[in-house]
């Protein structure tokens, strides 16, 4: 599955645009009052099996600066072309294909049984046309599923997953622990509590830590930077301080933490490891104390029991955990007194010790290694995702308003953590039980090198394609990828990229590929920069600089005697002249002067014709 082309009549600032996604074909629409006119033709610059990713169909990059409308464009596929959603579309015409039931590609046309449309072919491919009143194809766009990526947060969206959509955007993964949780086979007092003690901010980290150490653990990949062995856990035992400065309101509680501090340090002879333990089971209980005391609202009941001339500290907190099975509390209802229970105690009372034990046996086995009486690290070797999940579940299930346990990972760069999320969001994706991906995938990627260090942005395009390609190894992928900066062009032929500028009324334009004269493959990029579309030592690209030294591997091979003409045709399409040139002139030196002449013939005609023309106009 693969879509060349869409004509939007009016979408956010779009009104009445065309957007040529194909590399193969020139598409153009020209409206002349109430008729439209489509134009097909085949792209002379179109370089076949360009990408040694035999899975990737097609790549097309949307660039332009800040504002303009590329995003609109991904917007736009994942808000209407999904199963779920391309229904509601009326208005719009597409260009699309397909191979589904046969072994060679179909074309297809469709567009609205409103729109009078006069088609031109100036190509020898076949096209089937399809009229419609509503966007329900009966097949072909029902066989694709669009995974769309953002990592920054977008606002006034829609986030929710339909059929045919994958949204694994930063927005939409916030919202979506709360969406399991409502789904959850729980009582509604206890889905209540999670809700509103737990923000979404929580949930967002803690998915993003536990996909990150199941990809870490399970996915041979080549990262752009050395792979983790370990995530950071740090106690934050500062939470009692509340009680400090509330005296007069938690007098209780400030005497009980006074009365536990003598026995807080008797741990016998379990040392360091014990300390770390004592510590968190300390940590879990103030956690519990903060929701309990600071944020519940009229709260009827307040678990407490006695400190017994005996207790450490660590007996006391966990006998006041374990006798929280069956809490109630006397209610009046309809003046009829009643005793409640009390569910969110009652689960603490389990949840709590089996917590402490996983942590225990997690230390025991090296699992977790302790550095220090609040900080230890999670080994991420064999199995640690499945530790992980069990050590996830549990604290998520225990923890309050706030944490008490700070996730780090050991020596990650911001940038490289972002890399990291992007990476195991499509790993996760890929293996979650309850999501079949189709056959066919359309990949939506918004500025996915946005907050990158210049030479990861440049590395960027080769790392993306190369590692969704062997994830999805079994799919047929189209790629669609929006920058404002010039790396990723440099990577792509000039047939794989759309500019898009801004027009004087505000509304986005994009530039037709046959009249955009800019060779971007293989091209400075500092000289790029300077290209008004991004900005008023050589570098190229990653995934170009490796065609180029695929190709020069190509023509230094004794053995080869034929030219291939797809590689001549990425040489004329370098756009470092003194790159160019020096691969042109191993190029002729490999395959003889007879091509050399045949070319500097051509020139000379054309100069000709040229003199000519000017010659008829001077004579009129």
């Amino acid at each position: 599955m693969q879509i060349h082309f869409i004509w939007i009549k009016e979408f956010n600032s779009i009104k009445e645009v065309g957007v040529n996604l194909s590399s193969k074909f020139l598409i153009h629409l020209d409206k002349n009052g109430e008729d439209y006119l489509l134009t097909i033709k085949d792209n002379p610059d179109y370089i076949l099996d360009f990408f040694k990713e035999k899975n990737i169909t097609n790549v097309s990059a949307i660039i332009g600066k800040n504002g303009v409308g590329k995003s609109s464009i991904l917007k736009y596929i994942k808000n209407n072309l999904p199963k779920g959603l391309n229904g509601g579309v009326r208005d719009d015409m597409f260009v699309y294909s397909d191979f589904e039931g046969t072994s060679t590609e179909q074309y297809h046309i469709a567009y609205p049984e409103s729109i009078p449309l006069k088609i031109i072919y100036e190509t020898s491919v076949s096209f089937k046309e399809k009229k419609f009143d509503k966007l329900r194809f009966s097949s072909r766009i029902d066989y694709v599923d669009f995974i769309y990526y953002n990592y920054l947060l977008e606002f006034n969206e829609d986030y929710i997953n339909f059929s045919g959509l994958q949204n694994i955007s930063t927005s939409s993964l916030l919202l979506k622990e709360r969406k399991r949780i409502l789904e959850e086979n729980q009582p509604l007092v206890i889905k209540k509590d999670l809700l509103t003690r737990t923000s979404d901010l929580d949930f967002l980290h803690m998915l993003e830590v536990s996909q990150a150490v199941v990809f870490i653990t399970k996915m041979e990949v080549e990262l752009p930077f050395k792979k983790p062995k370990s995530l950071r856990l740090n106690i934050d035992l500062k939470e009692d301080d509340y009680f400090v400065t509330n005296v007069e309101k938690d007098e209780d509680v400030k005497k009980l933490l006074e009365d536990l501090y003598p026995i807080s340090l008797n741990l016998g002879d379990t040392g360091v490891k014990g300390a770390f333990v004592s510590n968190l089971l300390y940590a879990v209980f103030i956690n519990f104390l903060i929701t309990e005391r600071k944020y519940s609202v009229n709260n009827p009941y307040f678990h407490t029991i006695d400190l017994k001339e005996e207790d450490t500290r660590d007996s006391y907190i966990t006998r006041f955990f374990t006798s929280m099975k069956g809490a109630n509390f006397l209610s009046k209802v309809d003046d009829e007194e009643l005793m409640v229970g009390i569910p969110k105690l009652d689960n603490l009372s389990y949840i709590v010790p089996q917590f402490i034990n996983l942590v225990t046996e997690l230390i025991e086995k090296d699992i977790i290694m302790v550095k220090s009486e609040t900080e230890a690290f999670f080994n991420l070797g064999e199995n640690a995702d499945q530790y992980f999940k069990s050590f996830q579940y549990l604290y998520i299930e225990i923890k309050g308003i706030t944490s008490f346990l700070q996730f780090r990972w050991h020596s990650l760069s911001a940038g490289e953590q972002s890399y990291l999320s992007f990476m195991s969001r499509f790993y996760s994706l890929f293996h979650e039980e309850s999501i079949r991906l189709q056959n066919n995938l359309i990949i939506l990627i918004d500025e996915g090198d946005v907050g990158y260090h210049p030479e990861w942005q440049r590395m960027f395009f080769k790392n993306t394609i190369q590692f969704l390609s062997a994830l999805f190894h079994d799919k047929k992928i189209q790629l669609i990828i929006t920058s404002n900066t010039p790396f990723l062009t440099s990577d792509l032929p000039k047939p794989n990229v759309l500019f898009v500028e801004k027009s004087e009324d505000g509304r986005p334009v994009f530039h037709d590929k046959q009249n955009h004269n800019a060779n971007t493959f293989a091209a400075n990029i500092h000289t790029l920069f300077s290209d008004s579309f991004y900005m008023n030592g050589m570098l190229i690209g990653e995934y170009a600089k490796d065609k180029i030294n695929e190709i020069i591997k190509y023509i230094n091979d004794e053995s080869i005697t034929e030219p291939n003409y797809n590689y001549k045709k990425i040489i004329d399409s370098i756009g470092e002249q003194i790159l160019r040139k020096k691969l042109l002139d191993m190029w002729f030196e490999k395959f003889g002067l007879a091509e050399k002449l045949e070319i500097l013939k051509r020139e000379v005609a054309e100069i000709e014709q040229k003199i000519k023309n000017k010659n008829d106009t001077g004579s009129l």
